[in-house]
């Protein structure tokens, strides 16, 4: 019984496995002087930067991309009914 139980378990483990290794694909590091550098642009922009100044986030938002009152209240709507969830059931 012991080694049936074992047996299957180390089969599943074993197909578990197999299924991760086919899925997952490798990943290799850029050269130095690829191609790539074109895509590094902005972050040597960025660290070529003298200061703080161009890396502090301003307080300006863009209206347009807030969420609306309705957004917001379904937002906390969502919030009590876990909050109902969690302690009543």
């Amino acid at each position: 019984m012991l080694n049936k139980s074992l047996l299957k378990l180390m089969l599943v483990t074993f197909v578990i496995m197999l299924f991760i290794a086919m899925i997952v694909t490798p990943v290799y590091a850029q050269g130095k002087g690829g191609k790539g550098d074109a895509a590094l642009g902005a972050d040597k922009d960025l660290a070529s930067k003298k200061g703080i100044s161009g890396s502090l986030a301003t307080k300006q938002f863009d209206k347009d991309k807030l969420p609306g009152k309705w957004k917001i209240g379904f937002a906390f709507g969502s919030l009590a009914a876990a909050v109902a969830v969690i302690k009543w059931l």
